[in-house]
């Protein structure tokens, strides 16, 4: 049986709380003849915020950023004897991208910038998910005139009405009442910031962001990591991008 996971990224200026629906980056440096480049310089800076954070390659050439949050980022790598590499990448809500760096003789000064680095295959995770952007979010119809994002499950093959009247309802509290890939429905679990925003009694969303505060939306369509445990069929979460 599979599961699901829904995370959706909210554009605010609130706090957040980093820590499920961040994104990591991993690769490889190496030459031209493919041998690793240990002590390389990598740098990461979001573009919306400059904020940038760095890593050096080990012994094997291999380096590692995580926890950044959702967004576009620029990618830059330096060593000396090498031209400097620079790639531009968008991270989703709980992705692991592998971006291998392939550096060229020449100076620091010199630049090789890649352009239109589509990630089509998350190498690091078992899991397949699904994103829909800040343009579909706003342009995808909803059920109901508050615009709820969490109604965006409904686009997705294998999400069924198990109480028909109900689970499709578009308030908040009616959020949860769906089933996912056979699935047990009002078994899910709901996340705001990577954290519970759900009530005791049968699991209900406590409230959701509007959709126009959306910058994404992803649905991840199999068995999940272990830190999306405590649900039976499902997961949907909410992720605010502290970008804004």
């Amino acid at each position: 049986m599979r599961k699901c996971i829904l995370l959706v990224s909210c554009v605010t200026a609130a706090g957040c709380f980093g820590q499920v629906f961040t994104a990591n980056v991993t690769g490889l440096v190496t030459d031209p003849n493919q041998a690793a480049i240990p002590n390389a310089i990598i740098k990461i800076k979001n573009t919306a915020t400059n904020e940038e954070r760095r890593a050096t390659s080990n012994d094997t050439g291999r380096y590692s950023i995580s926890q950044l949050l959702p967004g576009a980022y620029e990618l830059t790598a330096e060593m000396q004897g090498f031209r400097s590499y620079v790639q531009r990448v968008s991270l989703t809500a709980g992705q692991t991208a592998e971006l291998n760096i392939g550096m060229q003789l020449g100076e620091v000064t010199q630049t090789v910038e890649i352009q239109g680095s589509v990630l089509q295959v998350d190498s690091q995770t078992a899991n397949r998910e699904v994103t829909l952007d800040k343009t579909q979010v706003a342009d995808l119809p909803l059920n109901g005139g508050n615009r709820n994002p969490f109604n965006l499950i409904w686009t997705q093959a294998g999400v069924t009405a198990v109480r028909t009247g109900i689970s499709t309802a578009p308030g908040d509290e009616n959020q949860g009442r769906f089933a996912m890939n056979g699935g047990r429905d009002e078994s899910v679990l709901l996340l705001i910031d990577g954290m519970p925003a759900q009530g005791g009694d049968w699991g209900s969303l406590l409230v959701s962001p509007g959709a126009d505060s959306v910058q994404e939306v992803q649905i991840v369509a199999n068995s999940y990591d272990a830190q999306y445990g405590k649900s039976g069929g499902g997961a949907a979460g909410a992720s605010r991008n502290c970008a804004a």
